[in-house]
């Protein structure tokens, strides 16, 4: 890249982040010299800036976050299933199958959680784990059931998937709190 000199101009007359003059504004009147600036820091085009250039964050939407904490969650079943494997050795050779399936899940869906693959991936896979190995206490049911709310409301349009998943989770709230209600 180029160092930022008094004649560098960008779109608009004057440089990015400098005073009509050409300064930058409350900056010395040094030039900013490229090979002062960290590699990352530098724009596309190679040339130096006089403000410091901050990449932009992997964006991460609701149903990211979602699968991030879902994922976490789920952390729980492998702990478990790793437990049953270790304590049933050779004899039980499904539950070393359940946690060789579980981990991968889990883990896609913690490092990256903007992925649909991750998030289908993970319910899927939790779907699955849990009817085969979990015990069918309330909570157990009630993860099968966002599971499948989220497997059954699947759209390749995030932004459509994530408002059907909402839809979908929020009313088996309602249905499970109401049902809760009722019965006390």
């Amino acid at each position: 890249g180029r160092p930022m000199s008094e004649g560098s101009v960008r779109r608009g007359g004057r440089a990015s982040g400098c005073a009509p003059g050409g300064r930058p504004e409350g900056r010395p009147t040094q030039p900013v010299v490229a090979a002062d600036r960290a590699p990352s820091s530098m724009p596309p085009d190679g040339e130096a800036a006089a403000e410091a250039v901050v990449p932009p964050l992997a964006s991460v939407d609701a149903l990211g976050v979602f699968t991030g904490l879902w994922a976490q969650v789920m952390v729980l079943q492998v702990v478990k299933l790793a437990i049953k494997a270790r304590s049933a050795g050779a004899s039980q050779p499904f539950a070393i199958a359940w946690l060789a399936l579980m981990a991968p899940a889990v883990a896609f869906g913690v490092l990256l959680p903007e992925r649909g693959e991750a998030t289908v991936f993970l319910n899927a896979t939790g779907l699955l784990v849990l009817s085969c190995t979990g015990s069918q206490s309330n909570h157990v049911i009630m993860e099968m059931v966002v599971c499948l709310a989220i497997l059954v409301t699947y759209s390749t349009n995030r932004k459509r998937w994530l408002t059907q998943a909402t839809h979908a989770v929020r009313l088996f709230l309602v249905v499970l709190y109401w049902g809760t209600g009722l019965h006390k």
